[in-house]
């Protein structure tokens, strides 16, 4: 092992300090060098592993729950395996396969749609007969299961060894790494970081990398930066040698049962992931302590050691070597941390890995460094960035609550539509009141509790999952038909909102949207903000109020981002002020053919379309009260938005409500809502469009304003797409059958040859068929009309499924209906 340099030689400045000397901060430290950073210092609090690498389990598996994560983790296994070759240090790479098993059909399912997502990986994954199993895993009681799949790329790795590896990699190309020297205050200066303090003294710094592990939030709160995660034990057992184990068995992923098994030395690791955890508060950890072992809880292991027991019956009569209890960090999505903090410049997390930490910090490191060195990544990584947070959930009792619920989650079953059940309620749309008293079924997003759908009376309001119709199909049925028939009422309270006021607002958004707001006041904007790849950072709308005022909304899971996104791009000494006004509006969507007959009856403005045009904004009274009418929509229908004060929502959901009841009105939800904005092919943001996606590959050529002069973000981007052309397109999807049911990253075929994935997916009540969208490659034959003539097949589960493919959405391709 390389010897560290003693902490008395700090630096007294560095380009960047990274802080925290487990798997991922050597990661980074590896990859900054490789990208030719070499000014860089990685400090340790007391020796390298000593968080919770060293007592990780090391399994490295390829297949993750969403395309991003299988990125990173499928880049993982390529370094890990030449990384002994690269610096000398020995890694333990072993790559023996994976074998996620099934106890249920339900469970078979779910792993047969993850195999399928390896086809558009090129990561090979089959499903296997329990009979198979029983060849691979000889001491495996096989009649306790109904299938699995097995990886043969999948591996394992010592976690302390290939730490060294990559720390070994980071020296030799000049990082510093510094043990026992823990950082005590961060430095910071206009806005940005400035530096670190230590006991040793000040390194002054541009770049900062919080790497901290299980204390990642708590030096975060030293920069002022909130790092929503927090530990809980997690536990694992190894037996003595067993006589005659196979040193060649997969490692096997028994979720039904909690638990996961490696060989390792002739010994079997049998580790678990409970269905309710025990979270740790770090105050009850001593200051200073490494190499943390807690205490042993067989009563909470007691549960996935008796599963354990009956896979493998050999285990019954195996001595235990260890029980080993150490603490990880769980956050409240079960996506790790990783970016740029919205708070302070120049301040990046790589923490909150979930137990997921050695299969994801190779491919973490990569993209994150690259970040750091490029200005932004070089994938599409929204779902992991650190701005998704709201500031409340950095609440430790928020944190506490939902850590019972999260290490569990991870081998749970990943149902479609699963809503979590902890830290439950945060915030209440002003309506919370009376959408319980209609049977409202609510879903979580950004700790808003949001009506998904409403049960009929004497209908108990819950989920009953599964993945193919789930018990609130039916109702949604009726929402969906309310809104393309009669008229449907939804609460979009959850809906972010900001105003942008000033002098400077006009030149400012021009800048930052690249869509044309220079518009008249009442003109209602779609835009997309760009980065400078020309990548979708934020898809929204931009209503111009008055000269100087101009009012944003977005989505709800957006609302931090977005408004940072737009913060962090305003030009210095800008004459503009940024305001989220989201808890001060309520939002009532009144949507369908009979909207306008509907809001006539509770308001004395004119709705038509001479005196309303599609794409335009007035304040109206409704009511007793005063509201922004915009007359937009995401279900495809006529209809208008009413955002009002929160105090007065109550009463004009009551008069509406009353109002529209001879004309067919309907409480709608989020899943609705959902169903009709695939079949009219409107983006979802996060699935249909993201950062690694342009406007014009995703069909949104028309929210982008090339006629105007300004220099938006991602103009030269977009230029240049437009005289290369483009590699890929946004395509609509739908299914030649009623089953089964689509959801998304499922494998499109165009020929018998893999095209691209689905992003999204809903049921089209209008057309009885699954339908969402996608993207394909196109090529030089590029991905216009001549598609239709093609064959296109989707993988749902290992059943290829006959789909018909689009360029225009399905409902309504003239957009006539909105404009009634």
């Amino acid at each position: 092992m390389d010897q560290a340099i003693p902490s008395q030689a700090i630096p007294s400045q560095a380009r960047v300090v990274i802080v925290g000397g487990g798997i991922i901060g050597c990661s980074i430290a590896y990859h900054l060098a490789k990208l030719g950073w070499r000014d860089v210092v990685l400090l340790e609090k007391g020796h390298l592993t000593s968080g919770t690498t060293w007592h990780a389990a090391g399994l490295v598996n390829q297949l993750r729950a969403s395309h991003t994560l299988t990125q990173l983790s499928r880049y993982g296994v390529g370094l890990y395996e030449r990384l002994e070759a690269e610096t000398g240090q020995a890694t333990g790479f072993l790559r023996k396969g994976s074998m996620p098993i099934a106890r249920t059909e339900a469970r078979l399912t779910e792993i047969r749609r993850m195999a399928a997502l390896g086809d558009c990986f090129d990561v090979e994954a089959y499903e296997i007969t329990p009979s198979e199993v029983q060849d691979l895993w000889p001491p495996m009681d096989v009649t306790q299961i109904k299938g699995a799949i097995f990886i043969p790329g999948d591996a394992q790795v010592n976690p302390v060894d290939t730490t060294m590896a990559l720390a070994k990699g980071a020296r030799a190309h000049g990082v510093r790494i510094v043990e026992e020297t823990p950082v005590t205050a961060i430095r910071r200066k206009h806005g940005s970081v400035s530096g670190v303090a230590t006991e040793q003294g000040d390194i002054a710094c541009e770049y900062i990398v919080n790497c901290a592990g299980i204390w990642a939030r708590e030096i975060g709160l030293m920069a002022g930066v909130n790092v929503p995660l927090y530990a809980a034990e997690h536990m694992y057992v190894v037996t003595e040698p067993i006589a005659g184990l196979s040193n060649k068995l997969p490692i096997v992923r028994d979720t039904d049962g909690c638990i996961y098994i490696k060989e390792d030395a002739g010994r079997l690791l049998v580790g678990c992931f409970e269905p309710e955890a025990k979270p740790l508060p770090l105050d009850k950890l001593p200051r200073g302590a490494e190499f943390i072992e807690l205490a042993e809880d067989w009563d909470q292991f007691e549960m996935p050691m008796r599963n354990a027991l009956a896979l493998i019956p050999c285990l019954k009569s195996a001595p235990i070597r260890q029980f080993l209890n150490g603490p990880e960090s769980f956050t409240p999505d079960n996506k790790f941390i990783m970016g740029e903090a919205p708070e302070l410049r120049n301040f990046f997390v790589a923490a909150g890995f979930n137990s997921q930490g050695i299969l994801n910090a190779a491919g973490a490191g990569k993209v994150l460094s690259e970040w750091i060195v490029e200005g932004q990544p070089s994938i599409d990584l929204a779902e992991l960035d650190i701005a998704r947070f709201g500031r409340f959930q950095n609440n430790r009792r928020y944190l506490a609550a939902r850590t019972r619920e999260s290490l569990g989650l991870l081998f749970q079953m990943h149902w479609p539509y699963r809503q979590v059940e902890t830290a439950r309620p945060v915030r209440l749309s002003p309506l919370h009141a009376r959408l319980v008293e209609h049977n409202a079924c609510f879903g979580e997003a950004v700790g808003w509790e949001r009506a998904n759908w409403f049960a009929p009376a004497g209908v108990e309001a819950r989920y009953d999952y599964a993945y193919d119709r789930q018990n609130w199909f039916d109702y949604v049925r009726d929402e969906h038909g309310a809104v393309r028939n009669t008229v449907g009422l939804l609460d979009m309270s959850s809906f972010a909102k900001y105003l942008v006021q000033g002098p400077d607002a006009e030149r400012e958004l021009q800048r930052i949207c690249a869509n044309d707001v220079a518009v008249p006041d009442g003109k209602v904007v779609y835009s997309q903000l760009l980065n400078r790849r020309g990548g979708i950072e934020a898809d929204l709308t931009v209503t111009r109020l008055a000269d100087e005022r101009y009012l944003v909304v977005t989505a709800a899971a957006s609302q931090s981002r977005d408004f940072n996104w737009i913060a962090r791009n305003l030009a210095d000494g800008a004459r503009v002020y940024l305001t989220d006004v989201t808890s001060g509006f309520g939002v009532l969507a009144v949507m369908g053919p009979r909207a306008r007959k509907l809001l006539s009856r509770v308001s004395d403005a004119d709705f038509s379309n001479q005196a309303f045009p599609f794409g335009t904004y007035q304040e109206i009274d409704v009511g007793y009260a005063r509201a922004l009418a915009l007359r937009v929509t995401y279900v495809g229908e006529l209809g208008w938005e009413l955002h009002l004060p929160t105090e007065f929502m109550v009463p004009v959901f009551d008069r509406l409500f009353e109002a529209g009841a001879d004309l067919g009105l309907k409480l709608c939800g989020m899943h609705a809502m959902d169903a009709l904005r695939s079949e009219k092919g409107y983006r979802h943001w996060g699935h249909d469009i993201t950062p690694a996606e342009t406007p014009l590959e995703a069909g949104l050529g028309f929210a982008v304003s090339f006629k105007k002069t300004t220099a938006f973000i991602g103009r030269d981007a977009l230029e240049r797409q437009r005289e290369t052309g483009l590699t890929q397109r946004l395509v609509h999807v739908m299914l030649e059958q009623a089953e089964p049911m689509m959801f998304h990253d499922e494998t499109i075929y165009r020929d018998g040859v893999i095209a691209g994935r689905i992003t999204s997916a809903a049921f089209g009540y209008g057309f009885e068929r699954p339908l969402g969208m996608g993207y394909i490659e196109s090529g030089k034959d590029g991905a216009g009309d001549e598609l239709t003539k093609d064959h296109f097949e989707v993988d749902i589960a290992g059943e290829r499924v006959p789909a018909t493919i689009s360029l225009k959405p399905f409902y309504d391709p003239k957009s006539e209906r909105v404009r009634l």
